[in-house]
């Protein structure tokens, strides 16, 4: 078996991404309003047929209410991540930017979140800014132990990790 090519690319960022980024907050939560305002209105505009109760209703339009704000606030964000070679291609579906993986001074993981949301804090500036969002690939098991792929970047980077990877400095960013 001959050694992984180094300068072959490799997707960081979930498949999902894009779901998540944009049709979460671009489609489905429209969608999902118009279903809690046509439990409101009825498909007519006037009142539904047979309503569910008016408990019901309000509950169901908090959770749509905080379900949509979670993933707005969630998705809006995230960014496609490849690794090639010592850099990070890093795109937000429109535009797409080269990071050295040097620059990155500390990778935090959300488990907490669904989806584990990786935000790596970089030295410099970028046209995305200090820092970048992304979803890492899904994986079946082991949902509340630290993603894979924060201990490979904080590798590649030469971060030294004390719980949360931070860089090994001092600089928490």
């Amino acid at each position: 078996m001959s050694p992984p090519d180094a300068n072959a690319v490799r997707a960081l960022s979930s498949a999902q991404t894009f779901l998540n980024k944009v049709l979460v907050p671009g489609v489905i939560v429209p969608l999902t309003g118009v279903g809690t305002l046509l439990m409101w209105v009825g498909p007519t505009g006037g009142p539904p047929a047979a309503p569910p109760p008016e408990v019901i209703r309000w509950l169901l339009t908090a959770l749509w209410l905080v379900g949509s704000a979670v993933g707005v606030a969630t998705g809006v964000g995230l960014k496609r991540v490849r690794l090639a070679g010592p850099a990070l291609l890093v795109s937000n579906y429109r535009r797409e930017i080269s990071v050295p993986v040097a620059s990155i001074v500390a990778i935090e993981e959300s488990r907490w979140v669904a989806i584990h949301p990786v935000t790596l804090r970089l030295r410099e500036q970028t046209r995305f800014g200090r820092s970048i969002r992304f979803m890492p690939a899904m994986r079946g098991w082991g949902h509340w132990r630290p993603h894979p792929v924060v201990a490979e970047l904080a590798a590649l980077a030469g971060i030294v990790s004390h719980g949360r990877v931070a860089a090994p400095d001092g600089c928490d960013a």
